[in-house]
């Protein structure tokens, strides 16, 4: 189950790394181990109930029983969720499985996120093996553990969206034909079906298609806006295709060419001719995340020759965001050198992301400083060119900056193997000798503020830090602390015992 886990018989629902007990029932209010006491669970019903804990939002006051319970909860948005899974342990087949489905799609967007795909097809084909398909919704004689064509209309869509974004066309297209043989469809099903039809270049199809769903879907409130984005898009792929580029391709994080080629491939099965756009204006395929060599960490600081470095980035994850500043100085003999041949600096174009406005206000750096820039692969060769084989020495760069380094490696074929040192590791280990006080940077976006901050340490070294969050900046700086922690280190260690005094002395009591 991708977000949640329900241990039956343990009454504890698993999200992620939390784990909750049920301690209260959500309809009356009485403590109970579970989350329905016995006398609510005979009395209620349980599909009733789990609908209701969909359309649930916290802090919106109704039920305040509900509120009042997800607030003693690790995570109040998570009430909903894990209740509904609970409770739907209770619900036959596949009313059960849709459900949860809905439940998790709802609360992302309308859409299954992709750590919940591989679930999602798994259910949906137990879905389809029940052959759920049933009477309209509301019909005498229905029952809970059924659905209803709305609800099967919703998991198609679902389903179909989430083949596509893994672009497994062919499948993708299995469903979107039952789906056409099952028209009117609803709005919702409609918008996914014609997404995938623009994304397939199939325009002329996913025209008539929006006339329908503007026909069939004109009693929902949100048709016209759905219908107005669906044209737009519509007109830009068709804009796109005129001038010959800019229509709809796969980018996928790993095998883009094989991606891609696949992609083609499919559309000259339809009858649609594509073609790869020119090698040049594409991303190189990376070395493959599991063939590139992890980062080689080192403790022992006694090295003269190195390599102080920092990267800018437009955020902080290491697995979504890019590069966008590189910034580095050569230390040699312990000397560090601000000019010429002894430092390097290159903006950096991501390919992916942009430079946001809240990057902007802690980096000084904008998108125009950006947008005229070399891409990563192209930069990453002159870096490794400066670097040669020296230590590379950074600021919380083994769980951060080395990231992004590997990364611009495979995707420039550069392959780094230069150890690399953490000054903030090293500051750790010393605090002792340095102090411990918390200096706090006011105004920043990100949580950088903190004793181990690089121009929180700096200033307690009594170092200099005018530039903080530019690359070449913070890696004078990291350099200086570096040099700086490793004199203190020096000073402070104990000099080793004279071994042969100490034995002469002994030879003296005798």
């Amino acid at each position: 189950m991708p977000a949640s886990i329900v241990i039956s018989g343990h009454f504890a629902i698993g999200m992620g790394n939390r784990w909750i007990n049920m301690a209260r029932c959500i309809v009356c209010g009485k403590q109970y181990r579970e989350c329905l006491c016995m006398d609510c669970k005979g009395k209620t019903d349980l599909v009733e109930l789990s609908e209701r804990l969909l359309s649930y939002r916290y802090g919106h006051g109704e039920p305040q029983l509900w509120d009042e319970i997800a607030e003693g909860m690790e995570e109040c948005w998570d009430f909903a969720r894990v209740h509904l899974f609970a409770i739907s342990e209770d619900i036959p087949s596949p009313k059960r499985e849709y459900l949860r489905i809905d439940c998790i799609a709802s609360g992302n967007g309308n859409s299954m996120p992709k750590a919940s795909r591989a679930w999602l097809f798994e259910k949906a084909e137990e879905i389809r093996q029940a052959g759920s398909l049933c009477m309209e919704e509301g019909e005498a004689g229905s029952w809970h553990g059924s659905l209803s064509i709305k609800e099967e209309n919703r998991v198609m869509g679902l389903l179909l969206e989430a083949f596509s974004r893994e672009y497994r066309f062919e499948e993708a297209e299995e469903v979107l034909e039952v789906l056409l043989e099952r028209q009117p469809l609803f709005l919702d099903t409609y918008e996914k079906a014609i997404t995938y039809l623009l994304q397939t270049r199939r325009y002329a199809a996913a025209g008539d298609m929006i006339d329908c769903c503007e026909a069939v879907c004109r009693d929902d409130a949100r048709t016209a806006d759905v219908v107005l984005d669906l044209r737009t898009k519509r007109d830009t792929y068709l804009e796109a295709k005129k001038n010959g580029k800019g229509e709809y391709l796969p980018r996928p994080r790993e095998g883009v060419q094989e991606v891609r080629q696949h992609y083609v491939d499919f559309l000259k099965g339809l009858g649609i001719e594509a073609t790869l756009p020119k090698k040049g204006g594409n991303v190189p395929d990376p070395i493959p995340k599991d063939q590139y060599p992890q980062t080689r960490e080192i403790r022992d600081a006694g090295f003269s020759d190195f390599v102080a470095y920092d990267f800018e980035t437009t955020g902080l994850s290491t697995r979504r965001d890019e590069i966008i500043e590189i910034g580095a100085v050569k230390v040699l003999g312990g000397k560090v050198v601000e000019t010429g041949e002894y430092t390097f600096q290159s903006f950096v174009k991501p390919f992916k992301k942009t430079v946001s406005e809240e990057v902007r206000a802690l980096t000084g750096i904008s998108r125009a400083d950006v947008d005229g820039a070399k891409k990563i692969w192209d930069v990453v060769p002159e870096f490794a060119a400066f670097v040669q084989d020296l230590v590379l020495v950074g600021y919380n760069n083994i769980r951060f900056d080395s990231k992004f380094l590997e990364r611009a490696g495979r995707y420039g074929h550069i392959v780094f193997e230069n150890p690399q040192f953490d000054v903030q590791r090293y500051a750790s280990e010393l605090l002792d000798r340095i102090g411990d006080g918390v200096v706090e940077e006011e105004g920043l976006p990100f949580p950088e503020a903190g004793s181990m901050a690089l121009p929180a340490v700096a200033k307690r070294l009594g170092i200099p830090h005018p530039h903080a969050h530019r690359a070449l900046a913070d890696a004078l700086t990291t350099a200086r602390v570096f040099l700086a922690l490793r004199e203190q280190q020096a000073q402070k260690e104990p000099e080793p015992e004279d071994l042969d005094g100490m034995l002469g002395d002994l030879d003296s009591w005798g």
